[in-house]
């Protein structure tokens, strides 16, 4: 029986003179009440609401009453399962995690921490209306772990089961901006700010009126400029940068900021 849930309860008699059955009083089976033979249908059994009043056949009293029994287990041993969780990084600034529901739990926490060590924060208090917490208190490029509890409530306390720690997550890098755009013997230089801790770059590159294309893929996130050779003489160009993290799922990419129109002289 799980801590907190309600139960009926049902009596047979199968041919004794009397059936006894425990009443919980303080933490404690101290209790026990003796009712008499030929019970019957619709028999009912009575007991106050003080913890110490007794229970008293109702059979005997020639009262009419029904009652539905309210237990919980002197040690308790049951808790939810481990939430099946997952986190993404999105461009907009923050950290989005997802979970399975969990079977009989009242709500769940959200935890985090820095992925190089350290202590787990509690981030979220989340009823059981919501499978998700959006984490909007992160840092560009930054490295956490998160992981989720769940937990049921019963008689005012809080019972939280185990968990499992999710993989490694960099938040998305910051918007990417171009420095610059110039033409040059060779090509159009583009030129960036490099962010700390990102993994590297896309470049983008389009003509006035049509849609980027991906001209570039730099696998360094140190890297500040590149040179587009392939840029043909006397045409306009706008270049774009997106800065991207590896995470298990994939890359992560940046938001963008165009560039100002070049031409290649």
């Amino acid at each position: 029986m799980k801590q907190g849930s309600r139960y009926s309860v049902v009596i047979t008699n199968s041919g004794i003179e009397k059936i006894s059955f425990g009443v919980e009083a303080k933490s404690s089976y101290g209790n026990w009440f003796t009712c008499t033979a030929g019970i019957e249908t619709g028999q009912t059994f009575y007991k106050s609401a003080s913890e110490t009043a007794r229970w008293t056949d109702g059979k005997t009293k020639n009262w009419t009453a029904r009652i539905k029994a309210h237990t919980r287990t002197l040690n308790q041993s049951w808790v939810p399962d481990t939430p099946v969780f997952q986190v993404k990084a999105y461009n907009s600034g923050y950290n989005l995690i997802s979970w399975k529901k969990v079977s009989g739990a009242t709500g769940y926490y959200v935890y985090r921490k820095p992925a190089a060590g350290g202590k787990w924060s509690k981030i979220a208090d989340v009823g059981t209306s919501e499978l998700k917490y959006k984490d909007s208190k992160v840092t560009a490029n930054a490295s956490y772990r998160y992981t989720v509890k769940a937990y049921y409530e019963a008689s005012g306390k809080r019972y939280s089961g185990k968990y499992k720690t999710g993989d490694v997550i960099k938040a998305a890098p910051a918007v990417q901006k171009v420095t610059s755009v110039k033409s040059e013997k060779n090509g159009i230089r583009i030129r960036w700010k490099p962010q700390k801790k990102c993994d590297g770059y896309y470049i983008y590159r389009k003509k006035k009126g049509g849609s980027y294309q991906l001209i570039k893929k730099i696998s360094n996130g140190n890297s500040s400029s590149y040179l587009d050779k392939k840029a043909q003489k006397g045409v306009s160009y706008y270049y774009a940068v997106k800065a991207y993290v590896k995470e298990p799922y994939g890359n992560t990419y940046s938001k963008y900021k165009s560039s100002s129109a070049v031409k290649r002289k």
